[in-house]
C-alpha cells in the first residue's frame, strides 16, 4: 500500500511505486488510502517509474503508464511483440505462460471461495492446453473484426483502447495452427474484386455485411471458422447471400480449406453450418479429446 491519496498521485506527473498486486483485468494495482493507482504491463512486486494519467478524475482508480521498470520480477520475459502499444489484446504478455496460468487459477480460485465454505472447496486442477508453438504462443482462437476501408479491407484484432485494426496472421500470441487460418481468411478476402459491406455501413433492405470472422485450432490443420454476418439476415443464410461478394467470398474460403476445417455461417441467433471438419482433436488435461 501507497500511503498517499488519489488527489497526491494526481497532481504528480511520474513517480516511483511497488507493484502490490494484480487487477481483475491483467494490470498492475498499488493500493492508496482512498483508492488504487492501475498500472499496465506491471507485475506484484515490481518497482516501477510510472507516469499519471487522469483520465477518470471522478473515478477511485488513477491511470498509469510504465516509463521504467526499475526492479523486474523473475516471472517477466520478453512478450515478442512490438505491437503493443496500438494492439493491446495482449494483457498479460509480459508475463510467463506459467505466471499466467497461475493468476488464472487465482482467479478462479477467489470466485469459488467467494460462493463456498472452505471445507466444501474442490481441488483446483489446470486444464488449459499447454502452448504447443515456439514454447509460448498458446491462443488457439481469435475473433477478428472485419472493416471495410475504400477498395479495401482491414481484418484483425480491434480494443476498446484503440481504433487500430491490427492483422493477426503473425501475431506471436496465436499458435502457428491458428495464425494458419487467419492466413486463409486474409487470402479469400484478397482474391474480392470488391470488399463486402461491414457492420458499420447502411445496411438496408437486403443488404448484408459481414460483421466478423471467428477461428479456432485445436491442432495443426484442423478446426473451424466462424463466419459473422451483420443487417436484417435470416436462414438459410447461404441463399441470403447468392449473387453477393459475401457469397464470393465463402466459396474462396472453402475452396482454399483442407478437409478438416469447417466452416460455419452465422448471425444473432441464427447460424449454418455449410462444411463439418472431418474431426476435431483437442489436447485437453493430459487427454486426447476427439
Amino acid at each position: 500500500m501507497l500511503e498517499r491519496t488519489l488527489e497526491e498521485i494526481r497532481n504528480l506527473d511520474t513517480i516511483e511505486v511497488r507493484i502490490d498486486a494484480y487487477s481483475p483485468n491483467g494490470a498492475g494495482r498499488v493500493t492508496l488510502e482512498d483508492g488504487c493507482l492501475q498500472i499496465p504491463e506491471v507485475m506484484p512486486d515490481e518497482r516501477v517509474r510510472i507516469e499519471i494519467l487522469d483520465e477518470r478524475s471522478d473515478a477511485p482508480i488513477l491511470e498509469g503508464r510504465p516509463l521504467e521498470i526499475l526492479d523486474a520480477s523473475e516471472h517477466r520475459r520478453d512478450p515478442l511483440c512490438d505491437r503493443n502499444d496500438i494492439c493491446r489484446g495482449c494483457q498479460l504478455r509480459h508475463a510467463t505462460v506459467d505466471e499466467e496460468l497461475r493468476l488464472k487459477e487465482q482467479f478462479v480460485r477467489e470466485a469459488v471461495e467467494a460462493e463456498l465454505e472452505p471445507e466444501h472447496l474442490p481441488a483446483i486442477e489446470r486444464v488449459t492446453p499447454w502452448p504447443i508453438s515456439r514454447g509460448d504462443a498458446f491462443r488457439m482462437h481469435m475473433e477478428l473484426t472485419y472493416r471495410r476501408a475504400g477498395d479495401d479491407f482491414e481484418l484483425g484484432w480491434s480494443s476498446d483502447q484503440t481504433d487500430v485494426v491490427v492483422p493477426m496472421s503473425t501475431c506471436p500470441a496465436l499458435t502457428t495452427a491458428t495464425q494458419r487460418l487467419v492466413s486463409y481468411v486474409e487470402t479469400a478476402l484478397q482474391g474480392l474484386a470488391s470488399s463486402p459491406p461491414d457492420r458499420d455501413d447502411e445496411l438496408d433492405g437486403d443488404t448484408i455485411g459481414l460483421r466478423s470472422i471467428s477461428v479456432v485450432s485445436p491442432t495443426f490443420g484442423r478446426g473451424l471458422i466462424d463466419v459473422q454476418f451483420a443487417g436484417e439476415v435470416e436462414a438459410p443464410l447461404s441463399e441470403q447471400i447468392e449473387s453477393t461478394s459475401l457469397a464470393t467470398f465463402v466459396d474462396m474460403l472453402l475452396d482454399e480449406l483442407p478437409d478438416d476445417v469447417g466452416v460455419v455461417l452465422s448471425a444473432s441467433e441464427t447460424q449454418e453450418i455449410v462444411k463439418l471438419p472431418e474431426r476435431i482433436d483437442l489436447p485437453l488435461a493430459g487427454l486426447q479429446i476427439e
